[in-house]
C-alpha cells in the first residue's frame, strides 16, 4: 500500500513538471473511478434519452456525459476533503443535463478558473500553462458570461505564489489574450449582429438563489487534504475564495445570459450546491 502511495504520488509529481493547471485522473483512486463511471453513464442514459425523444445526436449524449465529468470536478476543487460531495454534483448535474444542456466550454473554462483559484494542484506554473492561459484569454474575452472569470484568473496570475518568476509573461500574454478575445467578439457583434438578452424575472430569482447557495458554502472550517503536487495541504482560505467565485461566476452568467447563462453554466451550479449541503451537514461547525 505504502509503495502504490509513493508510485502515485511520483506521478503526480511527474506531471506537476508538464503543467500547474492539468490535473492527472489516477484510476487507482476510487472517486477517480466514479467520476469515469459517471461519464459512461451520463452519456449512455443521455443517448437513450435522446433516443426516446427522436434525437440520436451522439454530440447531446456526450454533452451530457461531460457535463456529469466537469460537476464532479467542480465539485472536487470546492471541497476536496468530500469526494461523495462530487457524487451529489455529478447526479445534479445529470438530472440538469436531460431537461437542458449546458455549455461544456464555459462549464470546462469556469472549472480550470476555480481550480486555479483554490490552488488544489500546488504545482508550479510551466511554459505549456502560459500558452493556456492565453488560450483561455481569448475564449473568456470572447464569451460575455466568462468575462467575470477572466478577472478572476488575471487575479491569481497576479497573487498565486505557484505563478513564480512567470508571473510579468504570463500576465501580459493573458492579458493580450483577453483582448484579442473581446477584439473578436466585437467584429463578430458588429458582423452578425448582437445577441439580445432578455433578464427576466425567472433569471433574477435564479441569481438570488446562487447567491444564497453561495452564503450557505463559502466558509470552510478547515481542510485537511493535500496538494496533488506534493504533501503540503490545501490553503482553506483559497478553498474559501473559490466558492465565492464559484457563485459569482453562476450569478454572472445568469445576469449576462438570462435563464441560458444559468443553463450554460448548470454543472458549476450543481458543484456548488452539492458543496453548500455538504458545509451544512458534514463540515464541522
Amino acid at each position: 500500500m505504502a509503495e502504490a502511495a509513493e508510485a502515485a504520488l511520483g506521478d503526480l509529481e511527474a506531471f506537476g513538471t508538464v503543467t500547474g493547471i492539468g490535473r492527472p485522473l489516477d484510476l487507482g483512486l476510487r472517486s477517480n473511478r466514479v467520476a469515469v463511471a459517471g461519464f459512461v453513464l451520463g452519456t449512455v442514459i443521455g443517448a437513450g434519452v435522446g433516443w426516446y425523444r427522436a434525437d440520436r445526436s451522439i454530440v447531446g449524449a456526450l454533452i451530457t456525459g461531460l457535463a456529469v465529468f466537469v460537476a464532479w470536478a467542480t465539485a472536487r476543487e470546492l471541497t476536496p476533503d468530500y469526494p461523495s460531495a462530487a457524487t451529489v454534483a455529478a447526479v445534479l448535474a445529470l438530472a440538469a443535463a436531460l431537461v437542458a444542456p449546458p455549455s461544456i466550454l464555459v462549464s470546462g473554462v469556469a472549472l480550470i478558473g476555480l481550480r486555479l483559484v483554490a490552488g488544489t494542484v500546488g504545482a508550479a506554473v510551466s511554459r505549456f500553462d502560459v500558452g493556456v492561459l492565453v488560450v483561455l484569454g481569448v475564449v473568456a474575452g470572447v464569451i460575455p458570461v466568462l468575462w467575470i472569470t477572466a478577472i478572476a484568473i488575471g487575479a491569481w496570475v497576479w497573487a498565486a505564489p505557484e505563478v513564480g518568476h512567470r508571473r510579468r509573461v504570463a500576465g501580459i500574454l493573458f492579458v493580450v489574450g483577453v483582448a484579442s478575445g473581446l477584439a473578436l467578439a466585437y467584429v463578430l457583434g458588429r458582423e452578425y449582429g448582437w445577441a439580445e438578452i432578455e433578464i427576466t424575472t425567472t433569471a433574477y430569482v435564479l441569481t438570488a438563489f446562487a447567491g444564497g447557495v453561495m452564503l450557505l458554502a463559502a466558509r470552510p472550517t478547515r481542510v485537511i487534504s493535500q496538494v496533488d503536487a506534493g504533501t503540503a495541504r490545501i490553503d482553506v482560505a483559497r478553498i474559501r475564495l473559490a466558492r465565492l467565485a464559484a457563485g459569482s461566476f453562476v450569478m454572472w452568467a445568469t445576469v449576462m445570459g438570462g435563464v441560458a447563462g444559468f443553463v450554460a453554466i448548470a454543472p458549476a451550479t450543481a458543484a456548488l450546491v452539492a458543496t453548500a449541503v455538504f458545509r451544512v451537514f458534514r463540515e464541522p461547525a
